[in-house]
């Protein structure tokens, strides 16, 4: 039988995954995001086309069984802002419980967190622009985030009611049966794993760790040590509490409530505006979909993003723990940070000497990937870790270059 075939797009920092299940009738295939950080809309319609192409059936048509949009972060989403994708047939579209319409919890939610970042990242601009070289890494990391968290409107808009096909819209995991495995009209067999996020909204508000399960502490004795800045979860720090200059007030004024202008001012008097990027990033973040993808032998891992709020439910699940240890591939979370993977996840749970691969870009944070993470999967773990960003390096692949790695798994 043929092998599953994963292509891990090269987007920089974000993630784009299409995996490709070879079925008697026809082949199976799911995509996981399409967004990159950088790039614009060119760099964008660039990736959607490539993906399209991939995703071609004999007749020349496009088809994609599955979307899942894991959650709303720019750098998963902004490839759905390009134009192609209403030629795409497209069965069904999977998106976490946070982002449906039809939800009052969860549009609460996303409007306080998107308007939390609009309203942060004005406060940071004039910070940002006069910050000395010390505090200027940090505040540009805290910027770079907020801007992850906007709407991204465009991209979300195909999400909620674009492709061709009329496919049916998820918002998971189910409500009433969270634990019952969810399959694709016409590929018996294939069973997915809906671990994450929880419905509990208190319990993705837990942003960070127990000490005994993040690689985190790690990474702070290498930093204490002088191996440099922490990012995209820098050290804390205090922004200049100077105001916003009257010309700037006179702009934003025309544009923003008087609820609105005092947000801003008390953010700008003493706020610690990188330390509210941060959260709200890893907030974001907790919204991720968790999915195991089961068929034959094959257990396929996909977790976005997923932080501490979102894992500590999972690991508390006998169930998902039991599932996570038949795992036969790893898609590395949060880009292989130091804090979006546990301890208890890598070292106890995975078994060793699966594949990985993580879709990442040094250049764009520092420390991400943590190394501390790469090398105990590489070394304790002997999984074959993939970079997008060393195509050079990639073992086990049958193609790794400047656009796209492939890798196939057996099942």
């Amino acid at each position: 039988m043929p092998d599953i075939t994963i292509s891990m797009f090269n987007v920089g920092f974000g993630d784009c995954f299409l995996v490709e299940i070879p079925f008697p009738e026809k082949m199976c295939r799911i995509l996981f995001d399409c967004g990159r950080h950088k790039g614009g809309a060119d760099e964008n319609q660039k990736l959607a086309e490539r993906v399209i192409a991939a995703a071609g059936d004999s007749d020349g048509s496009a088809r994609i069984d599955l979307v899942v949009g894991t959650h709303r972060h720019k750098d998963h989403v902004s490839g759905f802002a390009a134009s192609g994708w209403d030629k795409v047939q497209v069965a069904e579209v999977w998106m976490p419980w946070t982002e449906n319409p039809q939800d009052p919890a969860a549009r609460g939610m996303v409007e306080r967190q998107v308007r939390s970042a609009a309203l942060a990242r004005m406060a940071l601009a004039p910070a940002l622009a006069a910050a000395p070289n010390g505090s200027a890494q940090a505040l540009a990391g805290a910027d770079a985030m907020l801007s992850l968290a906007l709407s991204n409107e465009a991209a979300m808009d195909t999400l909620y009611s674009g492709f061709a096909g009329k496919p049916v819209r998820r918002y998971l995991p189910d409500a009433d049966a969270p634990q019952v495995p969810l399959g694709l009209a016409g590929f018996p067999g294939l069973r997915f794993h809906v671990m994450g996020p929880s419905r509990d909204a208190a319990a993705l508000a837990v942003m960070d760790p127990p000490r005994a399960e993040t690689f985190r502490h790690l990474a702070m004795a290498q930093d204490a040590a002088g191996s440099g800045q922490l990012s995209p979860f820098p050290a804390r720090c205090r922004i200049d509490p100077e105001a916003l200059s009257p010309r700037q007030r006179q702009m934003l004024s025309a544009r923003l409530s008087a609820a609105d202008m005092a947000t801003i001012r008390g953010m700008s008097d003493g706020v610690d505006l990188v330390g509210l990027a941060a959260e709200i990033d890893a907030a974001i973040n907790n919204t991720s979909l968790v999915i195991l993808i089961e068929v034959g032998a094959a257990r396929l891992l996909f977790c976005a993003d997923a932080q501490w709020g979102n894992w500590k439910s999972i690991l508390a699940d006998p169930h998902w723990c039991d599932l996570i240890r038949e795992t036969t591939f790893l898609k590395v979370g949060h880009h292989a940070s130091h804090n979006a993977s546990p301890v208890t996840l890598i070292d106890t749970l995975l078994p060793k000497s699966i594949p990985a691969m993580v879709s990442v870009d040094p250049k764009a944070y520092s420390n991400v990937p943590y190394q501390g993470l790469v090398d105990e999967m590489k070394g304790p773990r002997a999984m074959n870790v993939v970079r997008s960003d060393l195509p050079a390096q990639a073992q086990g692949v049958v193609r790794a270059d400047a656009d796209v790695i492939v890798m196939k798994v057996p099942f």
